[in-house]
């Protein structure tokens, strides 16, 4: 595991480079792309063990922190999705010069997924995508965040459970919509991975199938719930999904 910084000398991102232990998948590496606010917190430990399980599985991984989150440059009320996106290019320009390949694949978890699907049509030679439990509408989820805000530091800004929902963020994720990024930069092989079963998903894999994209879906039930307002100080180790993934990316088996 090297920690690292990245990016420009002004702004700098960290991230963390996972060279694989094997090389039973020689030449193939992804970049892990975290969803934001309270997810990236509560899922932080699960992003952390799937990089160590897919290096274990020989795959080269590079995790990262967008720009104002995490450990990188940049207040918490800073970031955009526009810029996280290119973050998200910035690190698979890394992880290609670290582990000197051409084609990077990309797995996103919630938000992270939908930066990723945007980001993709910017990286160009992507080999996987793994979209985990995606945010599909991007209007709907700010919808979502809303309904639990409570009042901001100033007047362009609200707080989710404690992170800051600056309306320019809102404003941007509002406009993204998986369903029309899927086809704009998609990989050849895309996984779907889900915890529970939604419209949102049907829908996404429906039109997956009519665009003609090779995307498989797999339904892999997980405890615990992204908005269980209960247990938001609680992290997800969802273990079967993590399994699925590391599987499917290392070519183990097929979902």
């Amino acid at each position: 595991m090297n920690p690292l910084l990245f990016g420009t000398s002004k702004e700098p991102l960290f991230g963390v480079y996972h060279p694989p232990s094997t090389s039973r998948t020689p030449g193939r590496g992804v970049v892990l792309c975290a969803p934001i606010g309270v997810e990236y917190m509560r899922t932080h430990r699960a992003v952390q063990k799937l990089a160590m399980q897919l290096a274990r599985a020989g795959v080269h991984v590079f995790r990262f922190d967008y720009f104002g989150t995490g450990d990188s440059a940049g207040g918490s009320d800073a970031g955009t999705p526009s810029r996280w996106v290119q973050d998200i290019v910035l690190a698979a320009e890394e992880l290609r010069e670290h582990a000197r390949i051409k084609a990077v694949s990309l797995a996103g978890l919630r938000a992270g997924a939908t930066l990723a699907a945007a980001a993709a049509r910017e990286i160009g030679r992507l080999d996987r995508m793994v979209l985990w439990d995606p945010v599909v509408d991007g209007a709907a989820y700010v919808t979502e965040q809303l309904a639990q805000a409570t009042p901001g530091p100033g007047k362009d800004a609200v707080g989710v459970h404690g992170f800051p929902f600056p309306v320019r963020v809102q404003e941007e994720l509002r406009a993204l919509d998986l369903t029309r990024l899927l086809f704009a930069g998609m990989a050849a092989d895309t996984l779907l991975v889900i915890s529970h079963d939604a419209v949102s998903y049907r829908t996404l894999s429906a039109a997956a199938a009519q665009q003609g994209v090779a995307m498989t879906t797999r339904q892999i039930p997980s405890s615990g719930d992204w908005d269980d307002l209960d247990r938001l100080g609680a992290a997800l180790m969802p273990q079967q999904i993590i399994r699925g993934i590391v599987s499917w990316m290392a070519e183990e088996e097929t979902p």
